[in-house]
């Protein structure tokens, strides 16, 4: 880029030089301008040969790949999507969401007694039979397959995008809306941030902005709102496109 400016500059003062007793009213700044514009095609020229023209080839390239890069986002929402949906039914996973639904305004109201989550929170992996028994009782699985019935149906309808656009819409809308509820739980639920151990001493590095596992799980959350966005305006482009056809 330098090198081209001071290409540019010297090919001015030539143009300036070139008669240096012509009067003002002889200078044709359209001369000048004339010169300009070919000597710019030809830095640009050259410029395509060199790392420039890589970058411009490599950018065209990628520019095409738009469509691949959109069905690779929307499989790999549908992966999540089946995947999480699908963990609902075991007792485990259903065990991991209690602490997000009993604190959670908007779903609190799913279970019999979100008041006392907290003593019956079973680890992964570990079998607590006491706790199975709570959890049991306090609708805790009924609630966890709802909750994977929904995301497998957004899932189907983010698919059904490819037979029919508008469906995929509400798809991409209904994973908005939910991606909004998960993202509310960083206001509601304690446990996204780090707290102090029940024994032994405490790190320095305790609540707010420090996020838990379930945090920073939550967190990512917003990603999957940026991919709900990007899928909803694909839907609609191709709802359009094919009510034009």
């Amino acid at each position: 880029m330098r090198t081209s400016v001071v290409h540019v500059t010297r090919t001015m003062s030539a143009v300036l030089q070139a008669r240096p007793c012509a009067s003002k009213r002889t200078f044709h700044p359209q001369r000048l301008v004339g010169v300009l514009v070919e000597e710019g095609k030809a830095v640009t020229e050259t410029d395509k040969s060199g790392i420039t023209g890589i970058v411009v080839k490599v950018s065209t390239w990628l520019s095409g790949l738009d469509r691949v890069a959109m069905t690779v986002l929307r499989i790999g929402v549908l992966i999540v999507l089946l995947w999480i949906g699908g963990l609902k039914w075991f007792k485990y996973e259903a065990d991991g969401i209690v602490p997000f639904v009993a604190t959670s305004p908007l779903m609190r109201w799913m279970i019999k007694d979100p008041e006392n989550y907290k003593a019956h929170v079973n680890a992964e992996g570990v079998l607590n039979e006491a706790n199975r028994a709570w959890h049991e009782a306090n609708g805790t699985y009924p609630m966890a397959i709802f909750v994977g019935v929904c995301i497998i149906l957004i899932a189907v309808f983010i698919a059904l995008h490819w037979v029919r656009p508008e469906l995929g819409m509400l798809g991409a809308l209904a994973l908005i809306g939910f991606t909004c509820v998960t993202l509310s739980f960083l206001l509601t639920t304690p446990q996204v941030w780090v707290t102090a151990p029940a024994e032994g001493l405490a790190d320095a590095d305790l609540g707010q902005p420090f996020l838990s596992g379930r945090g920073r799980l939550v967190l990512k959350d917003c990603i999957q709102m940026g991919a709900g966005l990007v899928l909803l305006v694909d839907s609609a482009r191709m709802a359009l496109k094919r009510r034009n056809a």
